[in-house]
């Protein structure tokens, strides 16, 4: 068996003080690249990526688990398997874990190692974002912090492998962010390019408790420890109240003899503060949540990663002794061996040029294969891993044999369909593109496309809009709904404006534009749902579906009886010659396309174009690249509109390239617009499930979602343009998640829609009882508000029998049980409504606030000895009033304030010092920390409910249609009882 060379990076000697480069040597040895006989548990490993990490220092000093002298240096890395003596790894296979600073290794296989599954990112990632340093970050700031939206976070070394993913993790929560680092360009680089909201360099500051007073005037709530000594002394002068600090490193005290001295430990006593160290080999069970949280992130350039990589094993100990110095940018990665990754290539192909109307047959899809680097000498030519497709009409003209030369491209037989797409950049010859761009342009069907700069390629540079809408709103068909409406038809206010194929992507934008202008608009579709969408979602004044017209010339002279003055061409044929009769003198065709003809081996004739001339009109078609100057213009006019919600935009998505024949197929026949997707998930979508929505809660919490302006909060407000989402029941249709499977119900977050896929399902319960109660309880007494009385009542306020209790808001979802609970227990119970008709459910007194002129009054009224424990669920006035109302050492459990979730202004409660006084615990709490309660909460409540001691009251409405009225009474107060919506059809 042929010996190599095995070139290793050496420890000399222990380390005492800054380690010098000279404290290691390079040495070559060799190695015979054979497993030894009986290694059942070995693998031999080419080591290609290493990684260079602050914790290495500490195991060169002397110790229990130091390294050994004349021994190479051991850490984390990426490698390819050459043999395997254990089952679970194979030749060929990438991993990444414990290895040793050398060319090849013989590895244990209980050793630390991770199989690499996802090679669509870069393999050195695995060293860092991907690897020890991301799962540290993830980790140590996630699950020992719990961050909350709105939180103010420190984070030290900031611009390290940790560091600055902590940042970013940081303000994916919501968070502020402040980053210390040791130089301007690492400054620069956290604020301009990782997102943070402020850095600063902890060598220029004489005083760090000042810096930190300045970036942090309210003080810390979380501060990711990187460095220990003189930054943690000045952290815990200025920390929050019951602040966190994860323990992840010290780094300026691994080189010092005698570690500085921390003398402000005492705050920890005085602020209630949680300090926590931590190694992340403890966690590693979390690394497939970790990857499931973070890939789409990368994927989607959400989250960026800098990386300083060094080249050659020879270069090791410079890189390593660098990182202690500061001298790293980035993430310190050493390369020793880089390999040309061959990934699939999943790809739809024209079989045959198509002649008549195409079917999903005249494509297929293959597999092949795609080495993820741009060839040698490419200076022009572009690697993209392909995130989104778009399915477009001009695309059928590209099918057939003689395809217009002026479409500037044509499909062959045999290769892969050409279209617009968004994309990442996986590798770049060109200067003007570089590695994560996230780019739009025409690319290829298939995951992996090799595209020529040259090309139509725009810069992604607004990532706070869905990715996918760089393939409608934001790119071709935006663009040519732009170039074509405003530079060629030149609209006037109060013009009247007719939109062919109105539904689709081109025509929704046209008709919204036009509403902007001022004009009157009237579009035509295929079908009655995508009439009411074009009236009651994107503002069209009138629509009518063409297909139940027999004559549309008379159809046209109903909506235009004064005639139209701009037609937006799409459909030609009979549309045309119907639309010609009733244009008015001087008025504008603009001429996009004519699907209505793409299929035909004959096109119809269209017979008034006489009136052209009668009627002076100006006829024009246009193909978008000419308008593509326009691009920064056209962005500057729309990205406004939809930020604001003043321009929607409805995308019918569907997932894997295995399902793009049956949806191209489907958009020449006008199957797309009504929000359909697959009822089935693609292989490649791991860990989601995909339901069929029950029934909808219409909750209280859904108003401050709505606010552009985030004053609640709350997690992430809703976007104009896409579904809500709130509590719901399912029935799950597919699965790629273990502990889901068909058939079962679940109920957490949805969507409002009709089917949603759900890729966070580990938040969802099953639902084990649905046969014996109704399943629209799990919206309700059962659900999330039966947990928020629960958890709210019980566990925050830890109720005696005897106690005096008030409920506001108590005939709703989360008050009726509330006070039931408290009636159980023995507690003497009063509740305030809107209404007189809203039962007491059991409640010893209750009133109608509405008739009450003075709230406090008519507190005292119904507790003279005043209120054990309040339930708050309004806020306002009456928390003002029931403050007055309180007995020492009473408890208000801070539920809601429904009452302030429409103004603009808050009301000031003004009895706060009551608090004081009274000894008062007065406690906001959110149900979903409770959710490990729910077991014990369905023992406690399903027996009573059974036995008819606790009621529930349903307010159930029909219909999504029906919806948005829904959610208005609960926000008026309208609703008796928990407010539903059902969503089940006859059939279900």
């Amino acid at each position: 068996m042929a010996e190599v060379r095995n070139k290793q990076v050496v420890l000399k000697d222990y380390v005492s003080g800054f380690p010098k480069e000279s404290d290691m040597h390079i040495i070559e040895g060799t190695v015979t690249l054979k497993l030894p006989e009986a290694s059942s548990e070995v693998l031999l490993i080419k080591n290609l990526y290493l990684s260079c990490d602050p914790y290495m220092r500490i195991l060169m000093t002397e110790g229990a688990s130091s390294y050994t002298p004349g021994s190479p240096l051991t850490g984390y890395g990426v490698g390819r398997v050459l043999e395997s003596g254990h089952l679970d790894y194979k030749k060929g296979d990438l991993v990444w874990g414990i290895t040793k600073w050398e060319e090849y290794s013989l590895v244990s296989s209980d050793q630390t190692l991770f199989k690499i599954q996802h090679t669509d990112v870069p393999l050195s990632y695995y060293t860092g974002i991907l690897g020890m340093p991301g799962m540290t970050a993830y980790v140590g700031f996630f699950e020992l912090c719990s961050p909350k939206k709105g939180e103010k976070v420190f984070v030290s070394a900031a611009s390290g492998a940790v560091g600055q993913l902590v940042g970013q993790f940081a303000k994916l929560a919501g968070c502020y962010v402040v980053g210390s680092a040791g130089s301007k360009e690492k400054v620069d680089l956290l604020k301009n390019k990782l997102g943070f909201d402020e850095a600063f360099n902890y060598k220029e500051e004489s005083d760090l408790n000042a810096a930190l007073k300045r970036c942090f005037p309210e003080g810390i709530d979380i501060y990711f420890e990187n460095v220990g000594g003189k930054t943690l002394d000045a952290v815990l002068l200025n920390m929050r109240l019951h602040g966190r600090i994860s323990v992840c490193g010290m780094i300026s005290q691994y080189n010092l003899t005698q570690p500085e001295g921390v003398t402000n430990l005492a705050n920890m006593i005085f602020k209630r503060i949680r300090m926590q160290g931590f190694i992340v080999s403890d966690s590693y069970n979390l690394y497939p949540k970790f990857l499931e949280f973070l890939l789409p992130h990368i994927r989607e350039g959400k989250v960026m990663y800098v990386e300083d990589i060094a080249e050659g094993l020879e270069n090791g100990p410079a890189a390593l002794v660098g990182l202690y110095s500061g001298r790293n940018f980035g993430k310190q990665v050493l390369v020793v061996s880089q390999i040309m990754a061959q990934v699939r290539n999943k790809q739809v192909l024209l079989k045959n040029y198509v002649t008549g109307f195409p079917k999903e047959s005249d494509m297929e899809i293959v597999e092949g294969s795609i080495t993820l680097k741009v060839p040698e000498g490419s200076s022009d030519v572009v690697l993209l891993k392909n995130l989104y497709l778009s399915c477009d009409p001009y695309m059928r003209l590209l099918m057939y044999k003689d395809t217009p030369v002026s479409l500037g491209f044509h499909y062959s037989p045999g290769s892969p369909l050409t279209a617009f797409g968004v994309s990442k950049v996986v590798e770049s010859g060109d200067p003007n593109y570089k590695k994560d761009d996230l780019v739009w342009g025409v690319t290829k069907w298939e995951e992996y496309s090799l595209v020529p700069s040259a090309q139509i390629l725009f810069k992604i540079d607004h990532t706070d809009v869905p990715l996918s809408y760089y393939t409608g709103i934001l790119g071709m068909p935006g663009m040519t709904a732009y170039g074509g409406f405003f530079e060629l038809g030149c609209p006037k206010k109060g013009e009247k404006v007719f939109v062919s194929a109105a539904s689709g992507a081109v025509g929704q934008l046209v008709g919204q534009f036009a509403k902007l202008t001022g004009c009157y608009v009237v579009g035509s579709a295929g079908s009655q749902e995508k009439v009411d969408i074009l009236k009651n979602k994107l503002g069209f004044d009138e629509a009518f579906n063409y297909k139940e017209e027999s004559n549309l010339d008379a159809a046209l002279k109903r909506y235009f009886p004064e005639g139209i003055d701009i037609y937006f061409e799409n459909v030609g044929g009979k549309t045309l010659d119907a639309v010609l009769l009733n244009m008015r003198s001087h008025g504008r065709i603009l001429v996009c396309g004519m699907i209505s003809q793409y299929n035909l081996s004959q096109a119809e004739g269209v017979t008034n174009m006489a009136y052209l001339i009668y009627k002076e009109i100006k006829m024009q078609g246009f193909i978008v690249s000419q308008f593509y100057p326009l691009y920064p213009k056209f962005l500057e006019f729309i990205l406004p509109h939809i930020r604001e919600g003043k321009i929607a935009y409805v995308e019918d998505i569907v997932e894997g390239l295995e399902s793009g024949p049956a949806a191209l197929v489907g958009l020449f026949s006008g199957q797309n617009f009504d929000s359909t997707i697959k009822l089935k998930l693609g292989d490649d979508s791991k860990g989601v499930v995909l339901v069929k929505n029950l029934f909808l809660a219409a909750d209280p919490h859904l108003r401050p979602l709505m606010q552009k302006d985030d004053k609640f909060s709350v997690s992430q407000s809703f976007i104009p343009g896409s579904p809500l989402y709130g509590f719901g029941v399912s029935r799950i249709l597919d699965s790629k998640h273990q502990d889901f499977q068909e058939g079962d119900y679940v109920w957490g977050v949805t969507g409002w829609e009709e089917y949603s896929i759900i890729s966070s399902p580990e938040n969802l319960f099953k639902i084990h009882h649905h046969t014996d109660v109704p399943l629209s309880y799990y919206t309700g007494i059962l659900g999330m508000p039966g947990l928020t009385a629960y958890s709210g009542f019980f566990e925050v306020c830890g109720p005696k029998k005897g106690e005096y209790v008030f409920v506001s808001a108590a005939a709703g979802a989360v008050g009726q049980l509330v006070g039931q609970f408290a009636k159980l227990i023995g507690c003497y119970v009063v509740g305030s409504a809107g209404s007189k008709d809203k039962s007491k459910f059991g409640f010893d007194e209750a009133f109608n606030y509405k008739e009450e002129h003075d709230l406090g009054a008519a507190l005292k009224r119904y507790f003279p000895q005043g209120i054990d424990i309040y339930f708050e669920l309004v806020g306002g006035k009456m928390l003002d009033a029931v403050l007055m109302n309180m007995r020492v050492h009473g408890r208000i459990a801070v539920c809601g304030m429904i009452s302030q979730y429409t103004k603009e202004e808050h009301e000031g409660i003004k009895n706060t010092a009551c608090l004081i006084y009274k000894r008062i615990r007065m406690q906001g709490f959110n149900v979903v920390d409770y959710y490990p309660l729910y077991p014990k909460f369905l023992e406690f409540l399903l027996p009573q409910i059974r036995n008819g001691e606790i009621s529930c009251v349903e307010d159930i409405v029909g219909g999504l249609e029906n919806g948005a009225a829904a959610l208005v009474r609960v926000f008026n107060g309208h609703n008796i009882g928990k407010q539903v919506l059902s969503l089940i059809n006859d059939d279900e």
